[in-house]
């Protein structure tokens, strides 16, 4: 088996630092192959040297920009890294050259949840943007309709927070966690009954009944398999 070949094996397995080593050690034959620079990234990345993955990712989004699953790779990359805003403007490259793409829109929802989490204190403008993009483009989620919610009592927000509520779909009103946070934030009788329109409104006065929890770590990003670009 070719070093790239046995990387493919190890990165299959799990056994992303092995990968990552023989990845490296096939790019010393292919220093400008893209497919190799992603690979070798998405094994460091996952071995927990991100950093060092940056190198290796980007400058395979250098040789191929309009590839969509490179740039998703740099995306996934930078966003474990923590450079969350860097993340998301690559990943929504990618999904700019191709709209289907289901593991980078994983990937920027992903991202755009870490970037709420890691400024919810310093830039909370940012946080509540990035909570409420998350929400939008993964409509029918409760957990995403639950976490901006909670997100704008925490912050004191009370007639957004109620305006919000109003234009959450009733379909989804009754799944947990969303049932349980339009309960706690909005009242006992604040879910819509499954008979109602689309919309619902609340019978009581948003406000949060217990100290807000601190904020949650924010959500693992599922390994991505090395992919070739097309020819």
């Amino acid at each position: 088996m070719t070093p790239e070949e046995q990387a493919q094996s190890h990165y299959a397995r799990g056994e992303y630092q092995l990968a990552a080593d023989l990845f490296g050690q096939a790019l010393q034959d292919s220093p400008n192959s893209a497919a190799l620079l992603r690979d070798h990234g998405l094994a460091l990345a996952l071995a927990g040297r991100p950093e060092d993955a940056l190198t290796s990712a980007g400058k395979a989004a250098q040789l191929q920009p309009a590839n969509p699953d490179i740039r998703y790779a740099h995306g996934y990359v930078l966003a474990l890294a923590g450079r969350h805003a860097e993340a998301i403007e690559e990943l929504d490259r990618a999904l700019i050259l191709k709209t289907t793409h289901t593991a980078a829109r994983e990937a920027l929802l992903g991202a755009l949840t870490a970037q709420a989490h890691a400024v919810a204190d310093t830039d909370p403008g940012t946080a509540e943007a990035a909570l409420h993009r998350a929400m939008k483009l993964d409509s029918r989620n409760p957990k995403r309709a639950a976490d901006y919610l909670e997100f704008l009592s925490r912050t004191n927000q009370k007639g957004k927070l109620q305006r919000e509520a109003e234009q959450i779909d009733a379909s989804i009103q009754h799944l947990e966690p969303l049932k349980s946070t339009l309960e706690k934030l909005l009242g006992a009788h604040a879910v819509a009954p499954l008979s109602s329109s689309n919309r619902f409104v609340p019978t009581a006065q948003p406000g949060p009944t217990q100290p807000a929890p601190p904020n949650p770590a924010p959500p693992n990003l599922a390994p991505p398999k090395p992919v070739r670009p097309k020819p």
